[in-house]
């Protein structure tokens, strides 16, 4: 049985306990490009609003983007210095996993990569007439057509807007959480389906005592649910929270 747990509020790749991992799937997000008017402070700029997934196999690619994601240059102003551009091959269907995990809810794209094509570094940002990703997904959903003739045929080039945010591991789980409030005020998570295996369970657990004291199931709920969300009040007391997936195929 594959399992893995996922903390509340750190996005991070899943703990796989008994896989090699094959394809190891990647976060890619925008750079916070260098504004003189602005300097470096990364408050000074918008957060990032596009996130993708990008699947990757090949063990030198492998290295070459874990070396990119270990910067985490996305939250810090990128001036004059060099860069990972890179191409990924794409299809113009969904595949459940490539969503926008930047906002709220997870939108799914319309369209995925299927692997890393190639990189090359280089500094500054890369000029040219490319397509965006916005292109990608009007292309793939057919709400601009003729825009892009033949876009999904050849490699998407990543332009020097896009870096390599985080390693993610061959099964990604992503939890987000938000208010709610009705009549009393709560806390929702919402998490996506891993790719691999059919036959996912989730538990929600609370960290008992202090850090590494252990984790328990929340009392009082039937676990594990194949719901992929769950609510708790708000108190001045609440927990540490995190969610354990499970595939009871393997």
């Amino acid at each position: 049985m594959k399992s893995f747990v996922f903390p509340l509020i750190i996005l991070n790749g899943a703990l796989v306990l008994n896989a090699d991992p094959i394809t190891n799937y990647f976060l890619a997000g925008e750079f916070l490009h260098y504004d003189s008017g602005k300097g470096f402070d990364p408050n000074a700029y918008p957060a990032p609003k596009v996130s993708f997934i990008v699947p990757v196999v090949d063990p030198d690619h492998l290295r070459a983007v874990r070396e990119e994601a270990a910067l985490t240059r996305n939250v810090v102003p990128v001036y004059n210095r060099e860069q990972l551009v890179f191409t990924i091959d794409v299809e113009p269907t969904p595949d459940g996993l490539n969503r926008n995990y930047y906002l709220p809810g997870f939108p799914e794209w319309g369209w995925h990569a299927t692997r890393l094509n190639g990189y090359a570094y280089g500094g500054g940002m890369v000029g040219g007439f490319y397509p965006y990703v916005s292109d990608l997904e009007c292309t793939a959903r057919g709400t601009c057509p003729g825009g892009w003739p033949g876009l999904f045929d050849s490699p998407w080039y990543s332009l020097g807007y896009y870096t390599f945010v985080k390693e993610l591991g061959p099964h990604p789980l992503f939890v987000r959480f938000r208010f709610e409030e009705d009549t009393i005020r709560r806390i929702r998570l919402d998490w996506n389906v891993p790719p691999g295996g059919s036959n996912w369970s989730y538990t929600v657990e609370q960290q008992v005592g202090v850090t590494d004291a252990g984790w328990i199931p929340i009392p009082g709920i039937t676990w594990p649910t194949t719901n992929t969300f769950f609510s708790v009040p708000l108190t001045n007391s609440n927990p540490i929270l995190r969610v354990v997936a499970r595939d009871g195929t393997q």
